[in-house]
């Protein structure tokens, strides 16, 4: 039985827009899996199978998790800055990197 079988099914899995995956992510997957795996992930649809740099920027919103206890991730890091998600960060790479690509912005 698998996890989307457990929680709600196909259908549930679908909506989900939130955590969306990086490009390198996707990438990952596209490489790993083998073709019974394949065919699950393409079955999620887009919001699991293409990167959020794909979609409109207000696509979905910023993913923060909710644990059961309660804990949270800290407001700053080890040097007093305000904690970034790394994965956060990522997808604001991913979007530069692309409106460079693009000619949106001037390259530096």
């Amino acid at each position: 039985k698998t996890v989307i079988d457990s929680s709600g099914g196909l259908q549930l899995a679908q909506e989900i827009k939130s955590p969306m995956l990086t490009k390198e992510a996707v990438g990952l997957l596209k490489e790993s899996l083998d073709d019974s795996q394949h065919q699950l992930w393409q079955s999620l649809g887009p919001n699991w199978t293409k990167p959020r740099v794909e979609f409109g920027k207000d696509y979905a919103m910023s993913y923060t998790p909710t644990f059961r206890s309660g804990w949270e991730p800290p407001q700053f890091d080890i040097d007093g800055k305000p904690w970034e998600d790394p994965v956060e960060s990522q997808h604001r790479h991913e979007e530069l990197r692309t409106q460079q690509s693009d000619g949106q912005i001037g390259r530096a």
